[in-house]
């Protein structure tokens, strides 16, 4: 049996184990796999794959989540979200000065931390001629952050008795890429999750003006990256409002969701591998953490306050 076969059969092995495990544990089991094999053996494009199973996980989270509900969170969170990544924004350039973070390291971290993680530093990163080790850079440390943030998210907001709605309008703001947004809410409970999803990907929409004020100011061509998968989120939303829909058919469409979520976290661990791991710096890491940390208080304010 050939070596690339070997290891597609043991992640198919592996993914299988923890279709239903938490979320967290599927991205530990991702990386771990990844650090004691390597990826080099797997013949599918993992990156590629891992996008499709978390859009379509979120699109079929849709069918369960009132277009009503998805219109009112979404039209408030919009202009919340623009709130937060000005914060974001000018927080990562003062911290960017203290920890002498260079302008692409800055904007990498500051775009990923922002708005939507590895979505938007891939997006940014051809745009102003990022090199691939500083771009692998971001991707590695954004990824330990969501490690973090499917693990300890959850128990402290049971811990300081979050309700449902306020954690997942917290997970959204605070956690970078979309995947662990929706990971850790599950984990919360699913109310959390669909509150999430809608803030998350209201959220996710101002990865458009970025990237076109970033491609303005740069002399590098690159192409804008629009996240189509919102727009059938909202046509799943609007066809599971549209009348009564049979329970084992929504039971399904969850069920189906869930494990399109456990296998986009395994493949995005599958990612973090030991090249990624080289590619990081110590201080681009200690100032990504840092803003970070800054954001986490910041958005729990901001969700309390509303959420009351």
């Amino acid at each position: 049996m050939s070596p690339a076969l070997n290891h597609g059969l043991a992640a198919i092995l592996l993914l299988g184990l923890i279709a239903f495990a938490p979320p967290a544990i599927a991205l530990i089991v991702g990386a771990s796999y990844a650090l004691m094999l390597g990826r080099e053996g797997l013949t599918f494009n993992v990156s590629a794959t891992s996008k499709w199973c978390l859009q379509t996980a979120i699109v079929l989270l849709g069918f369960n989540i009132a277009i009503a509900e998805v219109a009112k969170t979404g039209s408030l969170y919009f202009a919340v979200g623009a709130a937060y990544i000005a914060i974001a924004a000018l927080l990562g350039v003062t911290l960017a000065r203290l920890f002498f973070i260079g302008g692409t390291d800055r904007t990498l971290i500051t775009s990923g931390t922002a708005i939507c993680g590895g979505t938007a530093i891939g997006s940014v990163a051809p745009l102003i001629g990022a090199k691939a080790e500083e771009t692998a850079c971001a991707l590695g440390i954004v990824f330990l952050l969501n490690l973090v943030a499917l693990i300890v998210f959850p128990w402290f907001g049971e811990q300081i008795g979050l309700s449902q709605s306020q954690f997942g309008v917290w997970a959204a703001l605070a956690i970078h890429d979309t995947s662990s947004v929706v990971g850790a809410a599950q984990t919360f409970g699913v109310e959390a999750a669909q509150t999430a999803t809608v803030v998350k990907l209201s959220r996710t929409l101002w990865l458009i003006p970025l990237v076109l004020w970033i491609g303005l100011r740069s002399s590098n061509q690159g192409r804008v990256q629009v996240p189509y998968f919102v727009l059938f989120f909202i046509g799943a939303s609007i066809l599971g409002s549209a009348g009564e829909w049979p329970r084992l058919l929504h039971s399904t469409l969850n069920q189906t969701s869930d494990a399109l979520l456990i296998a986009a976290l395994f493949l995005i661990g599958i990612q973090i591998d030991r090249n990624a791991l080289r590619a990081m710096s110590g201080r681009v890491i200690g100032y990504a953490t840092s803003l970070w940390l800054i954001l986490i208080p910041t958005a729990l304010v901001i969700a309390v306050l509303i959420e009351q």
